[in-house]
């Protein structure tokens, strides 16, 4: 954690939160996960109890410009970039330690305040999330939080399989349970969380939690194919290959069996035109070669 704390630009962000006495500065959520699992943070997230306007200007006149309001629903989040790392600076509503009770799971639900000045570093983990993530648990923070932003259903599956995570099972059930409400959810969103899913290292697992708990339904059906997922996924760490984001997604397309959606279908869910395009292409060509084994299909594609 201390390494963290030296990392551009938290040593500029803990001085900001210094400097304004009365007001709380903590990080929270993923970077303090990514630490914890021995994973490079690839972005900062910080929430300000208290005077959240002033800390914004001060920050402004420490970058030179003003961080831009990305206009979210649930709050004033204010993104800029520092050292190369992407901040997300929101006001803590209710309080920090309120702001964690409304995130999605307790691993996400830590918080670090800002300056840390103890040592070792104190960590808020109101929800057990250091414990869950010692036991390689995901957990719910409450059935509530999955069921007013569905979007979360989906993050679970990316969570849990990307960072080689257990899906508890009274998270799993609510997983399942909330599924069809990403019939609902904005189009961007959920192409999003696929996009992320699909671009990690485990995206096979992705596929796998995803079929296991049922959110693709909503948008495209079940899942019922995963052999060629896991033979295009083994094929590249074989063949240690450049990552072909358009061989996986159509390895996720070909999941779908005779119903899978098509490149037109891929753009009216707000997937990016030019690989839903060349997935489709890709998954021409994979029909066109019935017969052949999925290792050997993947093994040409690669």
């Amino acid at each position: 954690m201390q390494e963290l704390l030296r990392t551009p630009p938290l040593p500029e962000l803990q001085a900001l939160a210094a400097a304004l006495p009365g007001t709380r500065v903590a990080l929270v959520g993923g970077a303090l996960r990514d630490v914890l699992l021995g994973v490079a943070p690839a972005d900062l997230d910080l929430v300000v109890e208290g005077e959240f306007e002033a800390f914004v200007e001060r920050l402004a006149a420490r970058l030179g410009r003003q961080p831009a309001a990305i206009g979210d629903r649930h709050c004033q989040t204010h993104r800029f970039r520092r050292a190369g790392v992407q901040v997300d600076v929101a006001p803590a509503a209710g309080g920090i330690e309120r702001d964690l009770q409304r995130r999605d799971f307790t691993c996400n639900a830590l918080a670090l305040p800002l300056p840390a000045t103890a040592e070792p570093p104190l960590l808020l983990d109101p929800h057990g999330g250091c414990e869950d993530l010692r036991r390689r648990i995901l957990r719910m923070v409450r059935e509530r939080n999955l069921r007013e932003d569905p979007v979360r259903v989906l993050r679970a599956v990316r969570y849990a399989g990307c960072l080689g995570l257990s899906v508890e099972p009274a998270t799993a059930a609510a997983v399942r349970e909330h599924a069809p409400l990403l019939a609902h959810v904005a189009a961007e969103r959920v192409a999003e969380e696929w996009r992320l899913g699909l671009a990690c290292a485990r995206w096979g697992a992705v596929l796998e939690l995803a079929a296991e708990l049922g959110v693709a339904d909503p948008r495209f059906g079940p899942l019922r194919d995963l052999v060629p997922a896991r033979a295009w996924q083994q094929a590249e760490g074989a063949a240690e290959a450049p990552v072909r984001h358009a061989g996986r997604l159509a390895c996720w397309l070909a999941a779908f069996g005779p119903l899978r959606p098509d490149a037109d279908a891929l753009r009216a869910a707000r997937w990016p035109a030019r690989p839903a395009a060349r997935a489709d292409r890709t998954l021409a060509w994979l029909d066109g070669l019935a017969g052949a084994a999925d290792e050997q299909l993947c093994d040409w594609a690669l």
